[in-house]
This record gives C-alpha cells, sequence and structure tokens, in this order.
C-alpha cells in the first residue's frame, strides 16, 4: 500500500519528537492508522487527508491568471466535519474506550501563488 502525503508527513512529525508511532495492518473492516506509544500510554491515530476540490483547483487557476480567483461559498467546517463522522467507528473500534484517539487532518493546502 502506497502512503498518502499526510501519512508520510504524520511519520516524520513522530520520528522527529522521538514518538513510537506503530502502523496498524490493515485489515477486511477499517481500521486507524497508527498506535502511538508515549509515556506507556497507547493513542490510537486515524491520519485523515483533505486534497484541494475541483471548484478550489479552478479557483486557484484563476487566482494565478488573472489575480483574482473566484468566491467559493462552503460552510466552514463541513468538510472536516465529514472527516470526523467517517471514521468515528473505526476509532471507537480500536480504542475499544480503553485508549485515547485522535484524528489528524492534513490539509495538503491550496497553491496560490501569494
Amino acid at each position: 500500500m502506497r502512503k498518502t502525503q499526510s501519512e508520510i508527513v504524520f511519520e516524520r512529525f513522530c520520528a522527529m519528537k522521538g514518538i513510537v508511532c506503530l502502523r496498524i495492518p490493515e485489515r477486511d473492516t477499517r481500521t486507524p492508522d497508527y498506535k502511538l506509544e508515549v509515556a506507556e500510554e497507547r493513542i490510537i491515530v486515524e491520519v485523515k487527508e483533505i486534497a484541494p476540490n475541483k471548484e478550489e483547483r479552478e479557483s486557484d487557476r484563476l487566482l494565478k491568471l488573472r489575480g483574482y480567483g473566484n468566491v467559493l461559498s462552503h460552510t466552514p467546517g463541513n468538510r472536516v466535519r465529514k472527516k470526523v463522522a467517517d471514521c468515528s467507528a473505526q476509532i471507537k473500534a480500536r480504542a475499544l474506550g480503553e485508549h485515547p484517539s485522535i484524528l489528524v487532518v492534513f490539509d495538503r493546502g491550496r497553491v496560490c501563488g501569494i
């Protein structure tokens, strides 16, 4: 399985901070991505990546071309709320109510040339 940019950055961050970061093997059912071991505590981690969508990419293209982009009227937080909803069951199943869990949302950002 090929790692996403967000997983690569997360693993590098953990390595730089000296955090033991273990990849959880994939199964037939959805599982969280990592198990961290910090001060004898196990922490379950799911890493989600947000990439610019079609409208945002077009707005960025126009910004570079003409100096201003399109008005994008997304409700703030919708994309993050969807990521939380998408992964809550798999995190809860692995954490078993015994271990803390973290959702890491990595926004690949938008290249605007500003």
